[in-house]
């Protein structure tokens, strides 16, 4: 069976229950419509670079942490 690609959405979703945060409570820490962060964690609608950087803000981590580990060449 083949194995299903994490998208920025699945690690989006991790990181913010790794911070305890409801999609509610990040949307408005990012300044994003709660709709949209629901969205980008259902791998629906893609993140401009804006939203990236305003949501790697609100969980206070570098950019870089949506990456994958594959994507990271780890």
């Amino acid at each position: 069976m083949a194995k299903r690609k994490t998208h920025f959405g699945d690690r989006l979703r991790m990181l913010r229950k790794e911070h305890e945060l409801t999609l509610a409570a990040l949307a408005e820490r990012a300044g994003i419509h709660l709709q949209s962060l629901a969205r980008i964690e259902r791998g629906e609608q893609k993140p401009s670079w804006e939203t990236v950087v305003a949501l790697a803000r609100a969980l206070n981590v570098e950019v870089a942490e949506f990456l994958t580990d594959e994507e990271r060449g780890e």
